[in-house]
């Protein structure tokens, strides 16, 4: 099933355990969840079904696909290792086609998505100011619980991407 939307929501879970991980452990790179919606829909599932990743590297693998993305170019952005995937199909020079992909055949065929992959069609431009909007509030989070890691060279990557794509 094909959705065609231009409302977008990433949120990352600020939980006590990403707190802990930043504060305590001094984690630049926390494991925490993260869910996308798209116009009212989940695309895994439900706002309780979130995609754990550690999250700095999750998100720098996001805007290292977006130069693809922007060239009508397929791309696949893995979650821990797997066994979930967000995939990246051209539609044309405005969309895309973002597929929430639970196996790795489903990733490499459209046609081997089970009923729990879901598609939606989004604008490039929408994806792209939301992955901005919210790695800025991560990093903010991120650098207000542990101002030491706004140093961190990941942190700083991330810093640059939100300045290089913010509109």
């Amino acid at each position: 099933m094909v959705n065609s939307t231009r409302e977008i929501h990433i949120q990352i879970r600020f939980t006590n355990r990403f707190r802990s991980q930043v504060v305590e452990k001094e984690d630049w790179n926390p494991l925490t969840g993260m869910t996308i919606e798209v116009d009212g829909t989940y695309v895994w599932r439900s706002a309780e079904t979130t995609v754990g990743d550690y999250m700095t590297g999750n998100l720098i693998r996001q805007f290292e696909a977006l130069p693809g993305i922007i060239r009508n170019e397929s791309q696949v952005v893995e979650y821990y290792d797997g066994p979930m995937w967000l995939v990246f199909e051209p539609v044309d020079s405005e969309t895309v086609r973002m597929s929430g992909c639970h196996t790795i055949g489903g990733v490499r065929d459209p046609s081997q998505r089970i009923p729990v992959d879901s598609t939606h069609v989004v604008t490039k431009n929408g994806w792209i100011s939301e992955l901005v909007r919210e790695t800025r509030e991560y990093v903010e989070t991120i650098c207000n619980l542990n101002p030491s890691l706004a140093d961190h060279p990941s942190i700083q990557t991330l810093s640059e991407y939100i300045s290089r794509y913010d509109e």
